[in-house]
């Protein structure tokens, strides 16, 4: 299993490991930053994961989420500039996380110690579209971006509903279960 972006890998039988080696005192001054935004965005909060931070707008009005999102962006990458940050814009949030992790580079690891006869890749957000590239050129492999925005992905599906559908009725075709030791899951 992959986790925080790629900077996380779980092998099977085996601890998690951290394959980014970063220190976190970065952390504050973007929270300090962001808190700025929560209190001028009503309904927007901030996350914190081990290797990012996350500010919300997902429940604040759409107008000045994007507003506030807009200028916590440009503030964001004013301090991130020469400080091997990597700040970026999705789906209703504003993400800082440590360079050096993402979904591409991992899969890219994945592939260099593994051979496949089926790779299936699923994403909704723009932190798939490295997983999405890295896949491109790989044999046997089906990428899928959940929802009409344009992707690296070779195939879209519209909702969550459709991936599901997708998955059941691949269940029916397969005669034997995969054993979970031959799966990658990322998040």
């Amino acid at each position: 299993m992959v986790a925080e972006h790629g900077a996380r890998f779980k092998y099977p039988d085996q601890p998690w490991t951290n394959e980014v080696m970063m220190p976190n005192d970065w952390k504050e001054p973007i929270q300090q930053i962001m808190q700025v935004y929560v209190r001028r965005c009503a309904h927007s909060f901030i996350e914190e994961k081990e290797f990012s931070i996350v500010w919300h707008y997902r429940n604040a009005s759409l107008e000045q989420g994007k507003l506030r999102a807009a200028e916590l962006l440009g503030e964001l990458n004013d301090y991130a500039y020469k400080r091997h940050l990597q700040v970026s814009m999705g789906n209703k949030i504003v993400e800082v996380k440590t360079n050096g992790a993402d979904k591409g580079i991992a899969i890219k690891k994945i592939l260099n110690n593994n051979d496949f006869d089926f790779i299936l890749a699923v994403g909704d957000d723009y932190t798939d579209e490295d997983m999405f590239k890295a896949l491109l050129e790989v044999k046997n492999s089906y990428t899928i971006k959940v929802g009409n925005e344009a992707s690296y992905a070779r195939y879209n599906l519209f909702t969550p509903q459709m991936v599901i559908s997708l998955l059941e009725n691949m269940n029916y075709i397969n005669e034997k279960p995969v054993p979970q030791e031959n799966l990658w899951v990322s998040k």
